[in-house]
């Protein structure tokens, strides 16, 4: 997967574990489960599979220097939501 293709997937992957978290409080086993539920309908959406998400993941996570592009690309795709969506409340 390039750039492109897992930015806007890991986006919705952290907030998928930011939701299951509130969700679920405290209890680290109720977060994995309930985050884990959220992550295989993800990857449906996406049409895609766990298998080859963590496959491309691994990959940026062995290139350091194209992890820190993904970062970068998803702090900046998370601010462009972030701004449409104050534009659309208002």
């Amino acid at each position: 997967m390039g750039v492109n293709e897992i930015k806007p997937l890991l986006w919705d992957m952290m907030r998928a574990g930011v939701l299951a978290q509130n969700k679920r409080g405290t209890d680290t086993a109720a977060i994995r489960k309930e985050a884990l539920k959220n992550y295989e309908k993800i990857f449906a959406l996406y049409r895609t599979d766990k298998e080859t998400f963590y496959k491309s993941y691994q990959y940026y996570i062995e290139h350091p220097d194209k992890h820190k592009v993904l970062m970068d690309s998803v702090v900046a795709y998370a601010n462009r939501k972030r701004v449409d969506l104050f534009k659309r409340v208002q």
